[in-house]
């Protein structure tokens, strides 16, 4: 029964960081596009335009920061219940 419930509770893990890299990816890209976007049209700007740039851009990596330490914090969590539950590393990380 423990067997099953740790391979089942690193699975449900996996699963839901494989969905933290998406959204890591997908704030990178949104920061990538919004930073292009705005140094491709600066003439276009006026100031109201750029305060709200910047704090889009403010917003998308305080979000990609707290995304990106959920992401390499349950790799984390994930090898040291591996550890526990094989009593080996997972071979990924060999």
């Amino acid at each position: 029964m423990k067997n099953n419930f740790m391979f089942f509770s690193i699975g449900l893990l996996r699963l839901f960081r494989a969905f933290i890299g998406v959204l890591l990816f997908f704030q990178l890209w949104t920061i990538v596009e919004i930073t292009y976007t705005w140094l491709t049209n600066l003439s276009t700007l006026t100031e109201d335009n750029k305060s709200t740039m910047i704090i889009w851009i403010m917003i998308k990596i305080s979000i990609l920061l707290i995304v990106g330490i959920l992401f390499f914090g349950l790799k984390f969590i994930v090898n040291k219940l591996h550890n526990n539950w094989k009593g080996i590393s997972h071979p990924d990380k060999i």
